[in-house]
């Protein structure tokens, strides 16, 4: 079993990260095997891989339980771990030297309880703009069974050791082979399955990977498509791109932790006045969205979120 080390990853939780991706229900097709340790199934013309990522003091060790890979796709596969763990990204430590980064706020408590915390992005960036699209206008855990559902009935899927790993399917499968009635047999509203099916044929017909564009390329494309408004592309520039001025000013989740952070009674912060706050802020504002969204779920814990 072939084994690749990543070290000296400073100020890094595997665990927190998990944490958090399993309470904002977007940690599958990852597999959770404990506290500091996950897999996930690697498909992709490069190779078919299925992956074990543990995290040990400051070392990423990453085991390929399945499949061949030669050196160039071992060095592909270190690259890919490394981006959707977020592992090189400056900004968290960024993040934890300014004091300041929510205004006149003290968030010491959240930097705290937060610290470690990194973005666990898709495999891919079409796997995100299929997990956004699905996820619009409902609740986390309704997002999540949609896109289990989704992905069981139409994915790529390894068998290993007693258990299936899963992976969305691909563009050329969905154009090609599903249709509004299918998708809507799962759950999906008509609106956001004529959506994936849209979006799937113009990626198809792009001149190069959709991964080499860039993400205010890629707003153009996805605006032209029924059913893909302002909220969905904001939420692939927080989850994927992390572009750095991103705010999602109409998303409720955001609306509640900022009271939470500012103590504020509930239902005072709206679409109208939720930038009141965040014009205090400094730093990448994507990254802190994303934490003080987390500090909130935190105290809500045992608490189903809804996101409109």
């Amino acid at each position: 079993m072939k084994i690749i080390e990543i070290k000296d990853i400073d100020n890094y939780s595997l665990a927190k990260s998990l944490d958090c991706l399993e309470r904002m229900g977007k940690l599958f097709p990852i597999v959770r095997t404990n506290l500091n340790s996950c897999r996930m199934f690697v498909d992709d013309k490069r190779c078919n891989c299925l992956l074990e990522v543990t995290q040990i003091s400051n070392t990423i060790k990453v085991a390929i339980l399945f499949g061949q890979a030669s050196e160039i796709d071992i060095d592909w596969l270190t690259e890919k771990v490394r981006d959707v763990f977020d592992l090189d990204n400056p900004i968290y430590n960024e993040f934890y030297s300014n004091l300041n980064a929510y205004g006149d706020v003290n968030s010491r408590e959240l930097m705290k309880s937060l610290n470690g915390l990194r973005l666990i992005k898709d495999i891919s960036l079409m796997n995100c703009v299929f997990r956004t699209i699905i996820s619009q206008q409902v609740s986390l855990k309704v997002a999540s069974n949609m896109v289990r559902k989704f992905v069981t009935r139409y994915d790529h899927r390894l068998y290993f050791d007693g258990v299936y790993y899963y992976q969305f399917p691909n563009v050329e499968f969905i154009a090609n082979n599903l249709t509004i009635s299918q998708l809507r047999e799962i759950g999906i509203p008509a609106r956001r399955a004529n959506a994936i099916i849209d979006v799937s044929s113009k990626i198809l017909a792009l001149d190069n990977s959709l991964e080499d564009y860039s993400f205010r390329e890629l707003e153009e494309l996805l605006i032209s498509v029924k059913g893909i408004g302002q909220w969905t592309v904001e939420m692939l520039g927080l989850f994927y791109f992390m572009v750095p001025d991103t705010i999602p000013v109409a998303d409720l989740g955001l609306h509640r932790a900022v009271e939470h952070l500012y103590k504020l009674p509930t239902r005072t912060v709206s679409k109208t006045n939720v930038k009141e706050f965040t014009n205090r802020w400094c730093g990448n504002k994507s990254l802190l969205v994303y934490y003080i969204w987390e500090f909130w779920m935190l105290s809500k814990v045992d608490k189903e979120q809804n996101y409109d």
